[in-house]
């Protein structure tokens, strides 16, 4: 085992939750949620907290940002962590790019204290499972949190963080001992509410688009539509995007992403396709604009791909 190495007295004591939501997302709850209790809200990071990555933030930066602040990195290990693979059926840990992977070369670089921490029955990797530039993290103590002794295992978990600096509140909290099976079940309700809303939020953004078009091809370009509507709709779907990131699955971010981005060109498009009603402005090139049809088109491609995409998700056939 490496000999741990306590934060500099300068620096605040952080932990940081690395965890892959597809494997261990109520897990890594539990734990953010068991840290801000027992050492306060700024004691940890976790995607999760929509405090913690508002609407519109660049999340790569914030969460850079909080690795670099790091006293502690949490690395959380569930049944699935070692073979979740992509689209392509690449394993994710074999992706230099993987965050996960990128968060353990962080800690391993920064000499903070990492702890590989097992959920779900989840075994420790051999080496030879891991890319060589993680394959140190089988040098750390490793800590399990079993779900049928949550009560001591986090008591374990909480001295060694204090014992890397981390100092209890004052009064005495009340920890959210949620058995494993709440918390998945808590997870999948916000889940459903988070994606009930955002099915909503497309389907009523995609019927703009095409109304919007409809007015175009009424008046012939002749009446200028109003396009900041696609604008206020892109913001609220964005904000689910980075809001909710943390509930979605990858397929679902990727696929509303996309959707996103396909809204972002159609309103380019429907620009594009107006004509010049200002005498201050100079007259538009006489190329001809991108089609507004295509371009729609493709917003309904992405939304149909969105839609499919959460009912796979839910087992809707």
């Amino acid at each position: 085992m490496s000999e741990d190495v306590a934060p500099p007295a300068s620096r605040a004591p952080l932990a940081f939750v690395s965890y892959r939501r597809s494997d261990s997302l109520p897990y890594a709850r539990w734990l953010g949620e068991t840290i801000s209790t027992l050492f306060g809200p700024a004691s940890v990071f976790i995607d999760v907290d929509t405090e913690a990555i508002r609407a519109g933030d660049l999340w790569p930066d914030r969460i850079r940002s909080a690795l670099g602040s790091a006293t502690a990195v949490l690395a959380v290990i569930g049944p699935t962590w070692l073979r979740t693979s992509d689209s392509s059926g690449r394993r994710r840990l074999d992706n230099p790019e993987d965050w996960i992977r990128q968060e353990i070369e962080h800690a391993l670089r920064a000499n903070v204290l990492l702890i590989p921490l097992l959920v779900g029955g989840a075994d420790l990797p051999s080496p030879d499972a891991l890319p060589e530039s993680i394959a140190p993290l089988l040098n750390h103590q490793t800590f399990e949190l079993r779900d049928a002794n949550w009560v001591d295992d986090r008591g374990l978990l909480m001295s060694r963080l204090e014992q890397a600096g981390f100092e209890r509140l004052g009064n005495s909290p009340v920890f959210p001992d949620r058995n494993a099976e709440a918390l998945r079940s808590s997870v999948r309700d916000e889940q459903l509410k988070v994606l009930k809303h955002a099915i909503e939020l497309a389907y009523r953004t995609r019927n703009l688009a095409r109304n919007l078009i409809d007015e175009f091809h009424a008046t012939r370009g002749d009446t200028a539509t109003d396009p900041q509507r696609l604008v206020a709709a892109n913001a609220n779907f964005e904000e689910i995007l980075f809001a909710e990131r943390a509930i979605l699955s990858p397929d679902i971010f990727q696929a509303a992403h996309s959707f996103k981005r396909t809204l972002g060109v159609m309103r380019i498009v429907l620009l594009m396709n107006q004509k010049n009603t200002s005498p201050r402005e100079p007259p538009r090139k006489t190329r001809p604009p991108p089609d507004l049809d295509r371009a729609f088109a493709a917003l309904d491609a992405s939304y149909a791909v969105f839609v499919s995409t959460v009912q796979a998700f839910l087992g809707i056939k």
